[in-house]
């Protein structure tokens, strides 16, 4: 099947390619359907899509090669500056007063909401924890919104400025606001680089341009295709309504089987927020103090806590992988090889389009280098077969993940910086079309047991939620398992939302 053409000034822009831009807040509305409706109008002009959001990055990317520029000074270097970009979602509710579709012919989930599944997402029962759905900061309830805007700019004075000419025309709706931005070298506040392995969106914005550009040579035959080295390409679909969706058994193949064709939700996407608070003391603590009791035994003498974390995650700080160098994060890498490599056989050598090469990374079938309980491969299996089907299945388990920090950074360098006590974590996004396989099966059924997706080797120590509470993982080889009752990441908020086209926003306000 040919790649279809992506109505990409139909689609908004966070979706695909993602706004990924370094200043970001999120805004929560409730209210009257007139005065919504009035917000509606005024934001539909300003709806970033994403022709517009290709564009920009494209601009960028190719300013940052030709100067070595990179990171979040990148973003000043494009011709267009100090700009805010809006995307938005709606909640069910609304959806319901609007009389747009049905909330539960779109998704059982979205239709119930976040709150009433929070449970089986292994937050806490318990009334006096912050993780208590009725103590969320977000979507508890009282607040499940029924708009739900996404700011963005390369300047944060700039995001800060609409985020403020929005409350003063609209302040009595919004229950919910909150700044993000990205830290340096793209880290999260554990330290560790972060959306190294985001999967890319098959499809064109245009004949002869692909939304993803192909960087690799890609030979023919059932294996994984790549947009960039690890990159692996997948079918719109399971991003975006009204697309062929990926196929579970050959990895280049689509199918039209659960595609849509409803107009009100072709272009259009499901939101699943959350918003995760990391205890970055507590993770420290607890791994400084594992690592001294490894290293009692000549065995683990390398086990330091920053190998005890990078076993925990799956990868160093710097996002290069243990399956690559499972003992010297100071070795010198390629960045570009980050995020290829397979679990259950070794990934051969890939030609670059641009005639460089990235070199093959041997498998880890056992875990030896890269624990069965390590993050990144409780929630991206990779090439491995699963509890939920073979390897090709799994890629209709991802989501498109985007998200940005909040908070203040940690300061590493001064533990009793004042600093360090303040709130800080993760608005995470993820564009679906399926909420229970794509957001739920892999909290529920990968990162909260200690049993899957593999052998029983524990559970995902960094972002599993097990309602029992003491929780456990094994480094195999390495001595006694970790165990704890603390939790890494505590949920603090979220909600499922509806991610409509422009089109059904200019039809919303044309009926109203």
């Amino acid at each position: 099947m040919e790649e279809p053409l992506l109505a990409a000034d139909d689609i908004q822009g966070n979706i695909a390619p993602g706004f990924k831009l370094p200043f970001q807040c999120l805004i929560g509305m409730k209210g009257d359907k007139v005065t919504l409706l009035e917000v509606l109008a005024l934001l539909a002009p300003k709806i970033t899509t994403m022709r517009r959001a290709a564009a920009y990055h494209i601009e960028r990317v190719a300013k940052a090669k030709a100067t070595g520029i990179f990171g979040i000074e990148s973003f000043r270097l494009p011709a267009q500056q100090q700009f805010c970009w809006i995307n938005l979602a709606m909640g069910r509710d609304f959806l319901r007063r609007l009389n747009i579709g049905a909330p539960e012919a779109i998704s059982p989930a979205f239709a119930t909401g976040l709150y009433d599944h929070s449970f089986d997402l292994g937050d806490s029962k318990d009334p006096s924890q912050e993780s208590f759905h009725d103590n969320w900061a977000m979507g508890n309830k009282e607040s499940h919104p029924d708009l739900f805007l996404l700011l963005g700019s390369d300047d944060g004075d700039t995001v800060q400025a609409e985020a403020s000419a929005l409350k003063a025309q609209f302040g009595a709706l919004i229950h919910y606001s909150e700044f993000g931005n990205r830290l340096d070298n793209d880290t999260e506040h554990f330290g560790f680089r972060d959306g190294v392995s985001l999967p890319s969106l098959r499809g064109y914005t245009k004949e002869g341009t692909y939304l993803e550009p192909r960087k690799v040579k890609n030979i023919a035959g059932n294996s994984p295709e790549y947009a960039s080295p690890g990159s692996i390409l997948i079918w719109p679909g399971q991003f975006i309504f009204g697309y062929p969706k990926q196929d579970h058994t050959d990895y280049r193949s689509a199918t039209t089987v659960g595609m849509t064709n409803d107009p009100d939700l072709v272009n259009g996407s499901l939101l699943v927020f959350r918003r995760l608070k990391q205890d970055v003391q507590q993770l420290y603590a607890d791994t400084d103090a594992f690592s001294a009791v490894l290293r009692q035994d000549p065995t683990f003498a390398s086990y330091s806590g920053e190998k005890v974390r990078a076993k925990l995650v799956g990868r160093w700080k710097t996002g290069q992988p243990l399956t690559r160098n499972p003992d010297d994060p100071t070795s010198p890498f390629d960045p570009a090889a980050d995020n290829y490599f397979l679990f259950k056989v070794a990934a051969a050598d890939l030609q670059l389009e641009n005639g460089g090469l990235i070199p093959g990374a041997a498998g880890d079938f056992f875990g030896e280098k890269c624990p069965m309980s390590a993050h990144i491969r409780k929630v991206n299996p990779r090439d491995l077969p699963t509890d939920l089907g073979s390897e090709v299945d799994t890629l209709t388990f991802r989501p498109m993940r985007r998200g940005i920090p909040f908070g203040p950074k940690y300061d590493f360098d001064h533990p009793d910086n004042p600093q360090n006590k303040q709130e800080r974590g993760l608005l995470f996004l993820a564009y679906v079309t399926d909420i229970q396989a794509q957001f739920e099966n892999l909290q529920e059924k990968w990162a909260n047991t200690s049993d899957k997706p593999e052998e029983p080797k524990g559970f995902d120590m960094i972002l599993g939620q097990n309602p029992a509470g003491g929780r456990w993982c094994q480094f195999n080889g390495a001595g006694q398992p970790f165990q704890t009752m603390a939790k890494y990441i505590i949920p603090t908020g979220g909600e499922y939302l509806f991610v409509p086209s422009l089109t059904l926003v200019h039809k919303i306000i044309a009926a109203k």
